[in-house]
């Protein structure tokens, strides 16, 4: 989980004070610490993933909180950290891994059925298996070397109407539960995987159209997708609750 920690000396950041700052500092500190790490979790990081990111969802954009301080020894901690935890679906602490630190993306609950489906976990799998689709007159679902996806790829949406959309420019999350609901049951009556490439140049998820044949709502990746270190949790979140801390101390002891 992606967590910084703070402490600060405030003489440092605002140089010397007298002895009566000096009563009253400890109580400004846990203050002033207090709205920093409240202001970079609710205002300053949710900002960001708006610069970062296309359209980020609003889980994403909450998706940073902060612990209140505390204190340690003759000093105050608190922290900014990623929320590790989601009551349905995927943490964000997982999802944006590989945006701050690099590296592979994260495989959704998702894309993790399409692997167990790859490996022939489920019952469905054969049934899925048997023989082939007939549409247009001719053959198009009898899948190449088993079927489904080869684990560590990535599905994605394609641009086609088919797909449905929320508000975020993605694609609804009832959509993802119905694909998810015909590939586990080997349901083929609307959706169906497709890795036969003479019908396609990359395998992938085909959706039924009534008396418009059949639409490619999604795509396989040949490789998984590495990401780039875009989002720089670290050294913002610093950068915020530095310059918050700083201008909310310096208000709390002009009001002695």
């Amino acid at each position: 989980m992606a967590e910084l920690s703070i402490e600060f000396n405030p003489e440092q950041l605002i140089g010397k004070v007298n002895e009566i700052e000096k009563v009253i500092l400890p109580r400004a500190s846990k203050s002033a610490l207090w709205k920093a790490v409240f202001y970079t979790a609710r205002t300053g990081l949710k900002q960001r993933t708006k610069t970062v990111f296309k359209n980020p969802v609003a889980f994403t954009q909450n998706a940073f909180l902060y612990r209140r301080p505390e204190l340690v020894g003759d000093h105050w901690e608190a922290s900014v950290y990623v929320r590790d935890f989601a009551p349905k679906g995927n943490s964000p602490s997982r999802y944006l891994y590989s945006q701050i630190h690099g590296g592979r993306a994260y495989r959704t609950r998702f894309q993790r059925v399409l692997g167990r489906i790859a490996r022939g976990g489920p019952d469905a799998v054969a049934a899925f298996q048997r023989g082939g689709d007939v549409d247009a007159g001719g053959p198009i679902n009898r899948p190449s070397g088993g079927g489904g996806r080869r684990t560590g790829q990535v599905m994605l949406p394609t641009s086609v109407s088919s797909v449905r959309r929320n508000k975020w420019g993605n694609m609804s999350q009832g959509q993802y539960v119905q694909i998810k609901s015909a590939l586990e049951s080997g349901n083929r009556d609307k959706y169906f995987f497709l890795e036969d490439t003479r019908y396609s140049s990359t395998p992938g998820i085909y959706m039924r159209r009534k008396g418009k044949g059949i639409s490619k709502i999604m795509t396989q990746l040949d490789e998984p997708v590495i990401n780039r270190k875009i989002f720089p949790f670290y050294k913002w979140a610093e950068e915020d609750v530095k310059g918050t801390f700083t201008v909310e101390i310096l208000k709390e002891l002009r009001r002695i």
